[in-house]
C-alpha cells in the first residue's frame, strides 16, 4: 500500500515538472508554482440598453388643402398663417346670397305641389265619402220601402203611399249609383296625376335638400387640428374649380423627427424602439417617442438611411422644420449577464470566447454575445452570474492552465 502510494506521488510530480517545461518552452511566464498570475472580475446580472444618438429634422405627420367644395366668392377668411386651429373650426364662408334665394323658392315650390297633391287626395276622400252617404241613404230607403209593401198587404197604407216611398228609394239609387260612377272616373283621371304630383313633390323636397346641403358646405372647416402653413386665398377672392385651396394646415398633434442612421446601426433596430428627442430651440425639455419607419433605401452618398420617431407634440411647441437631436434605444435588457470587453478573446474558429477561473485552473469556455456599451459586453451564453471571468493575462492562457488570481476587479 505504502509502494502503491509513493508511486501516485512520483508520477503527479512527474506531470508537473513536464507541464511546467512545457510552458517555460511556450514563453508562458508561470510561478514557482507553475500558476499563471490573473486578473479577475465577477460577472454579475445588470440593466443592458445601447443607445444610438442621430440628427435630423422635426417633419409634420400630414397636411390637408382645404379647400371649398363650393364655387363662389369669399365673404370671408378667419384664419392666417401660424394660427394654431382645432378640428371643425371655421376657415372660411363662401356668399350664400344666391343660394338663399334659391332655397326661398325651391322651398315656395315644394309648398305648391305638396298643396296640389294633397288636395287631389282629398277630391278623392270627399268623393268616396259622399258613395258612402249616398250607400247609407238607399239602404235605409229599401228598407222603407220593404216596410210599406208589407203595410200594404195588410191594407195598412194605401197605394198611393206605397208609390211615394218606391220613388223615393229609386231616387236614392239612382245618386248612388251617380256618385260611384263620379268616385271611379275620377279615380281612373287622378291616379296618373297623383303620381306625377307625388313625384313633383319628391323632387322639390330633394332640391331643398341639396341647396341646404350646399349653404353648409359654404361654412368651410378644419379637418383636422394644426397649424395654418400657408394661406391661399383672402377676402372678396373667388374659389372654384382647379383653384379652389384656400389654406394649407399642417398636423402638429403629432410630429416626427427624421434622423440619418449609419447601416450598422440600423441593423440593431426593428421599429417600436423607444427614442427621446430635443430640439435645439428647447434645450431643456424632452420628448418621448417611438421609431415608426425605417426606410429601405440606402443613400448612396452619405451610407445612411432614414428613420422616424414619432413624438407627441404637447403645447404645439414643435415646428416642422426645426433641428433635433435624438436617442434611439436600440434594446432595453434587464438583468442580463455582462463582463468586461477587455474579457473576450477569439477561437481558432473565429467565435468569441473568455476565460473562466474555477479552483485555481482556467477554463476556456465559448460564448454568445449581444450589445456593447461603455466597455461592457452582455453574455447571452456561457456564463453564469456570479463566475470569475478573467480580465487581464488571459492572453497567456490555454484551456485548463493553472492560475492564480492576484487582483479580483470592481
Amino acid at each position: 500500500m505504502k509502494k502503491g502510494m509513493r508511486g501516485m506521488f512520483l508520477a503527479a510530480i512527474f506531470f508537473l515538472s513536464v507541464q511546467g517545461g512545457a510552458l517555460a518552452e511556450q514563453g508562458i511566464a508561470t510561478t514557482t508554482m507553475g500558476k499563471v498570475p490573473v486578473k479577475v472580475v465577477r460577472a454579475m446580472k445588470r440593466n443592458f440598453s445601447l443607445k444610438l444618438p442621430a440628427m435630423g429634422t422635426i417633419q409634420y405627420l400630414s397636411k390637408v388643402d382645404v379647400s371649398s367644395e363650393i364655387p363662389g366668392i369669399l365673404s370671408s377668411v378667419r384664419v392666417e398663417e401660424g394660427d394654431v386651429v382645432k378640428k371643425g373650426q371655421l376657415i372660411a364662408v363662401v356668399d350664400q346670397a344666391l343660394l338663399k334665394t334659391r332655397l326661398k323658392q325651391a322651398r315656395a315650390l315644394e309648398e305648391i305641389t305638396e298643396i296640389a297633391l294633397q288636395k287631389a287626395r282629398y277630391d278623392i276622400r270627399k268623393t268616396g265619402f259622399r258613395v258612402k252617404a249616398a250607400e247609407i241613404t238607399m239602404k235605409k230607403q229599401e228598407e222603407k220601402l220593404a216596410s210599406q209593401r208589407s203595410l200594404f198587404k195588410i191594407g195598412a197604407i194605401t197605394q198611393t203611399e206605397l208609390d211615394e216611398a218606391m220613388i223615393i228609394y229609386e231616387k236614392a239609387r239612382a245618386d248612388y249609383q251617380e256618385a260611384l260612377a263620379d268616385y271611379e272616373s275620377l279615380q281612373a283621371k287622378s291616379a296618373a296625376g297623383r303620381v306625377e304630383a307625388a313625384a313633383r313633390v319628391e323632387k322639390a323636397r330633394a332640391d331643398v335638400k341639396e341647396i341646404e346641403t350646399r349653404l353648409r358646405k359654404c361654412r368651410v372647416t378644419s379637418p383636422i387640428a394644426g397649424i395654418v402653413a400657408v394661406k391661399r386665398k383672402w377676402t372678396g377672392e373667388y374659389v372654384g374649380g382647379g383653384d379652389a385651396v384656400i389654406v394649407t394646415i399642417i398636423e402638429t398633434g403629432s410630429v416626427y423627427a427624421e434622423v440619418d442612421l449609419n447601416e450598422r446601426d440600423v441593423m440593431l433596430l426593428t421599429g417600436g424602439e423607444d427614442a427621446v428627442v430635443v430640439a435645439d430651440a428647447y434645450p431643456d425639455r424632452t420628448f418621448h417617442g417611438k421609431v415608426t419607419l425605417i426606410s429601405p433605401m440606402v443613400n448612396m452618398s452619405s451610407r445612411t438611411l432614414k428613420v422616424r420617431i414619432r413624438v407627441e407634440n404637447k403645447g404645439l411647441i414643435l415646428r416642422p422644420g426645426m433641428f433635433a437631436r435624438a436617442t434611439i434605444f436600440a434594446g432595453r435588457f434587464k438583468n442580463v449577464v455582462a463582463v468586461p470587453k477587455q474579457a473576450l478573446l477569439k477561437t481558432g474558429n473565429g467565435r468569441p470566447a473568455v476565460f473562466v477561473a474555477l479552483q485555481g485552473v482556467a477554463f476556456l469556455r465559448n460564448v454568445e454575445i449581444g450589445l456593447q456599451k461603455e466597455g461592457m459586453v452582455m453574455i447571452k451564453k456561457g456564463v453564469k452570474p456570479g463566475e470569475l471571468v478573467i480580465v487581464e493575462g488571459q492572453k497567456r492562457l490555454r484551456d485548463l492552465s493553472p492560475v492564480k488570481i492576484v487582483e479580483m476587479k470592481r
